[in-house]
């Protein structure tokens, strides 16, 4: 399953050339839902941005 991330909102950037590091901030709820958290905000986190479309993702429970 690919996951479109439509904004640099959730990424963390560090480094540059070949040690360039991109990270997707993500929280796994316990309800099974994963929000993008902003790089701005604390984690763990009760109150989320605008989920960009398709967030959050959820599981698959027919399984």
């Amino acid at each position: 399953m690919a996951v479109y991330i439509p904004s640099n909102d959730y990424i963390e950037t560090s480094g540059f050339g070949p040690f360039l590091k991109r990270t997707v901030r993500a929280q796994l709820n316990a309800d099974g839902k994963i929000y993008l958290i902003g790089i701005r905000q604390d984690v763990p986190s009760t109150a989320f941005m605008d989920q960009p479309e398709g967030y959050p993702i959820l599981p698959n429970m027919n399984k």
